[in-house]
């Protein structure tokens, strides 16, 4: 006879088929229980159907002898194997504490994202330095460039005049400002200045007039002659001249002017 450890295994979907041929071979009275077991392969279950009713518990014949792919009723086994047609419960159990393991993991899971968006989102930028907000700002700034850039093989002169000598230019880290000697504006309308020169100033804020003052240099600066088609650049603004003019901006606004003899124009 059997023990109980033999029942167990004769029963259990995790034994190896390998045990549950031995398990066969030598115990009869659990070939029953094989047979159902959910591991149980089909050359062993056809072995055990060929045996007949040779060597078989005889309350475990009337199982033997359906199909493969039959059901026997309960009440035509002997309740003591009641057990071996329900053997596939054990795996049901083990199926379900897997699931329930399984939700576990994705819970864990589901925090740990949630955690990690929060440090991200809410404590970090808490504790963000100066240097952060450096950087932040470094990359608005870069982006606020590229509203009117400069050409990339610009100058770098601070100091400029026209090749015609009519137009002259001072630029800084804060503006950029011209005078005109030779103009007429009246044809076309504008507002002109009674003094010698006429001047406009665009800077960090706005474009305006600059009536009397005069940007020509100072005493012991040259003035390098910006040909027609260059540009020069000091900090955020700069200044390009073709033969129809002289037109200054800044690069992060996109505000600037446009100078030439006959006309003139903010924008």
């Amino acid at each position: 006879m059997s023990t109980e450890a033999q029942r167990r295994q004769a029963a259990d979907p995790s034994t190896a088929v390998s045990v549950l041929e031995q398990l066969a071979s030598i115990c009869p009275d659990l070939r029953g229980r094989i047979f159902y077991n959910p591991s149980c392969p089909p050359e062993l279950k056809e072995w055990l159907r060929s045996l007949g009713e040779k060597g078989l518990d005889q309350t475990m014949v009337a199982a033997l002898a359906q199909p493969a792919s039959g059901k026997v009723a309960i009440s035509s086994i002997g309740a003591t194997d009641n057990a071996s047609l329900i053997a596939p419960q054990p795996q049901d159990r083990t199926r379900s504490s897997r699931k329930r393991l399984n939700l576990k993991f994705l819970v864990l899971i589901l925090v740990g994202v949630l955690s990690v968006w929060g440090i991200t989102n809410f404590v970090l930028p808490q504790f963000e330095t100066g240097s952060g907000s450096d950087t932040s700002s470094a990359s608005e700034d870069a982006a606020l460039e590229s509203v009117m850039p400069a050409p990339a093989d610009a100058l770098s002169y601070a100091f400029v005049d026209t090749p015609s000598k009519n137009i002259s230019c001072e630029l800084t880290e804060d503006s950029a400002s011209c005078s005109i000697l030779e103009r007429d504006y009246s044809d076309a309308g504008l507002i002109d200045c009674p003094d010698r020169l006429f001047s406009i100033v665009v800077d960090t804020s706005d474009v305006h007039l600059a009536c009397g003052e005069e940007f020509l240099g100072e005493v012991g600066i040259n003035f390098y002659e910006l040909q027609y088609g260059e540009t020069t650049v000091q900090g955020d603004f700069a200044c390009y001249v073709e033969e129809s003019g002289m037109k200054c901006w800044n690069q992060t606004t996109g505000h600037g002017f446009i100078f030439a003899r006959q006309h003139y124009s903010l924008f």
